[in-house]
């Protein structure tokens, strides 16, 4: 590549994919040897099992405190680690993502975006 006359504002990126094109293996031959690799056993076990109280379960994040919290029909539902139910805050309409960062709960429901504070209060 020092003999390149191709101006390029990051010259290793170029680099980069000639290097990773050029020692790429033939993908063929690896899903061949995967398909001989034996199954490795479960190595986790279960200790509790948990049914929310709150309709369908659609999706599950861990916040502060390890407090779970999960997404339903139409609500978001916080539980502490023990899965004793601490809040439920109503949605409006099916939750089907949730995130948890710092202080703060995201809640993707519907075509929006609702952000809730540990107490379940909607931020700002």
């Amino acid at each position: 590549m020092d003999n390149c006359y191709h101006y390029s504002p990051h010259p290793c990126f170029y680099r980069y994919i000639v290097v990773d094109s050029a020692l790429r293996r033939n993908p063929a031959n690896n899903r061949e040897s995967a398909a001989n690799i034996e199954p490795v056993p479960d190595s986790w076990v279960i200790i509790k099992e948990f049914s929310p109280s709150q309709g369908h379960l659609n999706s599950v994040t861990i916040a502060a405190n390890s407090m779970v919290v999960t997404g339903g029909d139409s609500s978001v539902t916080c539980y502490d680690k023990e899965f004793n139910q601490l809040w439920n805050h109503f949605s409006g309409s099916p939750v089907t993502a949730l995130a948890s960062y710092g202080d703060l709960i995201y809640a993707a429901a519907g075509a929006t975006i609702q952000v809730l504070d540990l107490n379940g209060k909607k931020d700002g």
